[in-house]
């Protein structure tokens, strides 16, 4: 009995105390904290207690420096207004159960505190507990309205053993407004802030900090009170921010002197019309480059300037802007090239397309653009204002252009391009101003085909030409060509403008693996004068095998003379003398067959001369009696393969017949002659016969269930054995050619005996 009772009294003991529920009352009347009257139960709360308010109140913290308790909760769409008009009054939050958070604001409700005195009142509202919790699902909202070095914040983080962790949830609002304090938070021992998606985070004073912790990608800091301090971001990595200071009037506020990233950032005003309202990105010469890293979108407004820059040093890097979603610049994007050598970067880096719209000014000599991304897409033209020698940067990916939304570079801006890669140029119209010599970086798809100018007389530094690279048949490729051309390029071209200047220039075309040239040295420029082609007489250079063919040579052709006309009529392709195709034709099928590979599936297969161009499509036809066919896959083309498959999983028993649409860049559709898979069966079958009439020789396609021997003859119209002969058919296609030169010219018929039958076609010899 004596054990039970020491047993039980050891329970009692450790049993933690049941915290008790504190309201407000306002019994005293006088609406101060430390009237115990106020209180339910005529008591003040203490370090064991839970408050809750559940009304409008305003209540003023006087009375004592430090009020403990265990938890504060603020509820039922109440706004209550904590007053402190003396000196500092903190209150100390101590629970640690995640059941009763030490501060939960429920969403609707409000909490503010207002320090209304001036002289050194730092009060604040402090998570101790280690690990105590805070729950801000409404707003929490800070003041000073007394003015003078005031402060009044919330603090999550103490000695690195007493700390609390405060979430703002999507509907949690924390505001610090002016003459108030800051969020004192931590990342260890563990993040004592967490900002989750939708949740705001406003300084709306001058200065303000912005708290180490965990910022969701969508959750918002809003800088809204700027003048001339500019907030202390404690990391380097946050979510969206929104910039709006229209008073903003010092560069020293701005400076983002710092690595920094963001997701969306909105520069809705820096009070642009001020001299000094401006965002700066700084660095110096111990610091190196400082990067301003936009993992969305950057939209700078009409009222909004956003600088690269560097201190006024002797040397020393720029600052670099890097954006990794769209770009919307309805105000300034600017670089201060303060000291020679010094450079700036605005660099596009997403993984999926960036839509680039310029409706401001983007200006500076020193700024760079760097493409190192997938791709960026002109929304509107830009004139690029760089003027150094990789002014443009073509690293990854591809800018994509249009007539109307074109980029252009300043006299004396050249470009970088890394090599290693396919893709990385300008997929459209690009404008070079200038008096120099300048290569293209332009191309489209997957294929890079530059275009350089050079030489000629009358350049001065306001000429301006434009090249693109256009993937497709020339314009009029029909026309009338010099007796010196055999044939143009069916697959490429390019166009090239001049705007203003009288300039001449050489032109030099790169001829590319997917050029299809196979004698470079009689391959040369023709341009089109609006009725026909002309041969350009041309050089060409180091021409060799292109990397990984043994067919196609590549290399550069360049007209040996300037040329003078340069408009959107007169574009230029390649064109060769020779009768062999040393340039590609449309759409050419080499092959086209279809093979049974299993009880129920056949592989049907069909190649190209030549690859085309990504424009074209195949349709793939099947028939169960050779006349009605049902489309059952379209294919597009491609500018880089020409061999092309499918499966056909639903094989019927009995002949398949197989044919194809082809139906090229411009237009034109074809049908390939129509082959057959026998199933099931030991039977054959002649699927056709071409071409129809013949001169030289006439090719059949028989199609046969089992590998057997067949008899062949052609008979001519009076009965008469010409040719008689016997074969061996494989299971599957068999093309055979029959050589018919030798024949006189008449109407025959052609006749396959074998296991199953006898099948006759006839044919036409001229």
């Amino acid at each position: 009995m004596k054990r039970y009772w020491i047993t039980f009294l050891i329970v009692i003991y450790f049993l933690p105390a049941k915290a008790a529920i504190v309201t407000w009352d306002g019994g005293g009347g006088d609406g101060l904290w430390a009237t115990a009257t106020n209180w339910s139960g005529d008591a003040l709360p203490g370090i064991a207690d839970d408050v809750i308010f559940n009304s409008n109140l305003t209540i003023s913290i006087e009375g004592g420096s430090l009020y403990n308790l265990n938890s504060l909760t603020i509820t039922n769409n109440s706004n209550v207004l904590f007053n402190y008009p003396l000196d500092t009054r903190n209150i100390r939050l101590h629970s640690i159960s995640p059941l009763t958070p030490a501060l939960l604001i429920d969403a609707g409700s409000t909490l503010t505190s207002d320090i209304t005195e001036a002289a050194g009142n730092n009060s604040s509202l402090i998570l101790f507990g280690n690990g105590g919790v805070g729950s801000i699902y409404g707003n929490l909202f800070f003041l000073g309205s007394g003015g003078g070095s005031t402060s009044s914040g919330l603090i999550t983080f103490t000695d690195g053993t007493h700390y609390g962790v405060t979430t703002l949830y999507s509907t949690g609002v924390i505001k610090y407004s002016a003459g108030s304090g800051n969020t004192v938070a931590d990342l260890l021992p563990t993040p004592t802030f967490i900002a989750q998606s939708g949740s705001i985070y406003e300084i709306a004073k001058n200065g303000g900090s912005l708290p180490e912790g965990i910022w969701d990608d969508n959750s918002k800091i809003i800088i809204s009170g700027i003048l001339t301090t500019k907030p202390v971001f404690n990391q380097n990595q946050y979510g969206n921010l929104e910039w709006n200071c229209p008073l903003q009037s010092s560069p020293l506020s701005s400076f983002f002197n710092q690595d920094l990233s963001f997701n969306d950032v909105n520069f809705i005003s820096t009070n642009s019309a001020n001299a000094n309202g401006e965002m700066i990105i700084k660095t110096s010469v111990a610091a190196g480059l400082y990067t301003f890293t936009v993992r969305g979108n950057l939209t700078v407004g009409s009222n909004a300037r956003l600088v690269t820059t560097n201190t006024n040093v002797i040397a020393g890097n720029g600052g670099t802007i890097n954006l990794k979603g769209n770009l919307l610049n309805n105000g300034t994007i600017t670089s201060k090239n303060i000291t020679t050598g010094t450079i700036n970067h605005l660099e596009f880096s997403g993984n999926s397309n960036q839509l680039i719209t310029n409706n401001g000014i983007i200006s500076g000599d020193g700024l760079d653009l760097i493409m190192n991304g997938v791709q960026a897409t002109l929304q509107t033209p830009i004139l690029w204002p760089g003027t150094t020698i990789d002014a443009l940067q073509l690293t990854s990916g591809k800018i994509v252009t249009s007539p109307l939304f074109y980029l252009a570079l300043k006299d004396e801006a050249n470009y970088t391009r890394t090599v290693s890669t396919s893709t990385n140029f300008i997929e459209g119209p690009l404008k070079k101003i200038g008096d120099e010599d300048f290569t293209f970086p332009v191309g489209a798809g997957q294929i890079y085909a530059p275009v350089r100018l050079s030489g000629g007389a009358n350049a001065t530094t306001v000429d301006e030409f434009t090249a693109e690279y256009i993937r497709g048949i020339p314009t009029n490729r029909l026309s009338v060509q010099t007796p010196q051309i055999d044939h143009i390029s069916f697959v490429e071209y390019w166009n090239i403008t001049s705007g203003i200047g009288s300039a001449t220039k050489q032109v030099g075309l790169e001829v590319h693996r997917y050029s299809f040239a196979k004698d470079l040295d009689n391959t040369f420029i023709a341009q089109y004068n609006g009725s026909q082609w002309n041969q350009l007489a041309s050089t060409t250079t180091l021409p060799a095998f292109c990397a990984g063919s043994t067919i196609y040579e590549c290399g550069t052709t360049t007209t040996n003379i300037p040329v003078a006309t340069f408009t959107l009529a007169n574009p230029f392709t390649l064109a060769t003398d020779l009768t062999f195709d040393a340039n590609p034709l449309p759409i050419q099928l080499i092959s086209f067959d279809a093979i049974k590979t299993a009880a129920t599936t056949a592989s049907i297969n069909w190649q190209l001369a030549v690859c085309c161009s990504k424009q074209a499509k195949f349709e793939l036809q099947k028939s169960s009696d050779g006349n009605n066919y049902n489309l059952i896959t379209t294919q597009a083309g491609s500018e880089i393969n020409t061999s092309y498959t499918f499966a056909d999983t639903r094989l019927a028993s009995g002949v398949n017949y197989y044919r194809l649409k082809s139906t090229d860049y411009d237009g034109k559709i074809t049908y390939s002659r129509a082959v057959a898979v026998v199933n099931g069966t030991e039977g054959f079958w002649v699927t056709s016969l071409w071409p129809n009439p013949a001169t030289n020789s006439v090719a059949i396609n028989i199609s046969s269930g089992i590998s057997q021997k067949a008899s062949f003859a052609i008979i001519d119209l009076a009965g008469n054995k010409i040719a008689v002969w016997q074969g061996q058919l494989k299971s599957g296609n068999n093309i055979i050619t029959i050589d018919i030169k030798n024949m006189a010219a008449g109407i025959y018929q052609l006749v396959v005996y074998a296991e199953g039958g006898m099948i006759t076609k006839t044919f036409i010899k001229n």
